[in-house]
């Protein structure tokens, strides 16, 4: 289905505008880790460790007024591939409303639709990292204006074990937002997901802290027919001062004739949440466009101190997993293209049976980041 999509844009930018010139940019970002703590494992325990995070350039262009294309693609350095990413067609048919057509993100979570290049700290929460869906082939379809945004898409999900049938899932995205950055911005918003799934023995799994190592909370293995996911977010620019935070919440659910439905007593309990804020001391803080808030340059430099706290509470039956973690990170521009960063990172993890004394795992991680954007 990846592939499909990428015929699509490619065929369509062809035949619409087949002498334009393209418009190339990306991104590279390499960073170094040093982890300690139990809740690492033994080869990742007081360990230095470098890591090439991403290499990811993309292709775009408007072929017409109101029709523009965008390919992406990312280099796997583990496996020494290069991987298709985004690939999609943009049209809007009248003004402020727009239809969306290939391969591209589900559209929801505040955090989740923001470039991992222009986040304050290094990675999404864990409870952005376990409740939201990757990217997938659909469509969707946007309406905004000066201070409201709704979205909603429908999207093919494969299944990795052939003995299933494909899933899909539908999307609803809705944001308020009033003011302006520098003087106060509001934005407020609510998103849902119905997932109807593809295979068997599902678990969320994720890394609580230090980047690209092993994944430390790992929920049960259950096996749903769909899975409804809700969030609530909201975010506060103040000149100097950004603020956000969301919340959470996923039902499983299990028809009468699944062998896995639980007792009404034990069915699966899950939530999520993060809070943040972050401080410029270089640059005009941070802006809001499009449903982002990025970085303000000014005179191509921008230096900022963020601080998160994560939540993640998977509760079923006599299992429970449960982390939480603290991010403190500064992250300096010297110019638009060069992001230099620090962070570090410090998290706990209590899992298995709820009736057994349960001793938290322990760990924390430093990092540090170096990123040069090309355009």
């Amino acid at each position: 289905m990846k592939i499909y999509c990428y015929f699509l844009v490619a065929i369509a930018a062809f035949f619409t505008s087949a002498a334009a010139a393209f418009d190339v940019d990306g991104y590279g970002i390499v960073d170094t880790h040093y982890t300690t703590g139990d809740i690492f494992t033994d080869e990742e325990d007081g360990r230095y460790a470098w890591d090439l995070r991403r290499i990811k350039f993309s292709i775009k262009d408007d072929l017409k007024d109101n029709l523009k294309y965008k390919l992406s693609f990312k280099v796997n350095a583990d496996k020494g591939l290069l991987e298709f990413d985004d690939a999609y067609l943009t049209y809007e048919p009248i003004k402020r409303f727009d239809i969306k057509l290939g391969r591209f993100k589900v559209p929801f979570g505040l955090e989740n639709l923001q470039s991992t290049k222009t986040l304050p700290l290094f990675e999404r929460s864990i409870a952005s990292e376990v409740f939201t869906l990757s990217r997938s082939p659909g469509v969707s379809f946007q309406y905004k204006n000066s201070f409201l945004g709704v979205e909603l898409g429908r999207f093919f999900r494969s299944a990795e074990d052939k003995d299933y049938e494909p899933g899909h899932v539908t999307s609803i995205r809705t944001r308020l937002f009033y003011g302006d950055h520098k003087d106060g911005l509001l934005h407020l918003g609510m998103g849902f997901n119905n997932e109807v799934v593809t295979d068997n023995k599902l678990r969320h799994e994720a890394v609580i802290v230090g980047g690209s190592v092993e994944d430390q909370i790992k929920g049960t293995k259950l096996s749903p027919n769909a899975i409804n996911t809700s969030n609530f977010e909201i975010a506060g620019l103040f000149h100097y001062l950004t603020l956000q935070a969301e919340l959470f919440s996923q039902r499983w659910v299990f028809e009468d004739d699944n062998p896995d439905k639980p007792d009404s007593t034990y069915e699966p309990d899950y939530y999520g949440s993060y809070m943040q804020a972050a401080v410029s001391f270089v640059g005009d803080g941070r802006r809001y466009e499009d449903g982002e808030l990025e970085p303000d340059f000014k005179n191509d430099q921008f230096l900022e101190v963020a601080f998160r706290v994560n939540y993640v509470d998977l509760d079923y039956g006599d299992n429970r997993d449960y982390a939480n973690s603290i991010d403190l990170a500064i992250t300096y521009y010297p110019t638009k293209k060069i992001k230099l960063a620090a962070q570090y990172q410090r998290g706990d993890l209590v899992s298995g049976d709820v009736g057994d004394i349960r001793l938290p795992e322990t760990g924390s991680a430093f990092s540090l980041r170096m990123q040069f954007v090309f355009d």
